[in-house]
């Protein structure tokens, strides 16, 4: 029998409805949200890889993982059933500890806070 000790990894999943948000979309929340997960998943948690899946029809949540040097590792053919019960497609990207550049986030100031909400620490590279 064969034990594997998984690194510990986080998966990101990008959903969009073409309703609720219609007016915030192209504001860059979602970009400064995974740039804080990426820096708090490398920087306080420890994380060996993250791992983001989205849908390779919405251009926009795909530019994000390219913007933030994130690999494509590859496409799933019918991996996620849509709300109107439709099968898509999913990419996957994924960015390593050892890819994972501090430079390339610089200028984003975070705190992580715990559940209780004491902060957990201040990320500042």
């Amino acid at each position: 029998m064969n034990h594997f000790r998984w690194p510990l990894a986080l998966l990101f999943t990008f959903l969009s409805h073409t309703n609720s948000f219609c007016q915030e979309k192209k504001k860059g929340y979602i970009n400064e949200a995974v740039i804080g997960l990426v820096k708090l998943a490398f920087e306080v948690e420890d994380v060996e890889r993250l791992e983001i899946h989205c849908d390779p029809k919405n251009y926009g949540s795909k530019a994000i993982p390219e913007r933030l040097g994130f690999t494509h590792e590859a496409t799933l053919k019918n991996r996620v059933k849509d709300s109107e019960g439709t099968y898509r497609d999913a990419m996957i990207w994924t960015l390593f500890r050892e890819d994972y550049r501090a430079e390339r986030y610089k200028n984003h100031l975070f705190t992580a806070f715990d559940i209780v909400n004491q902060p957990i620490k201040t990320i500042d590279t």
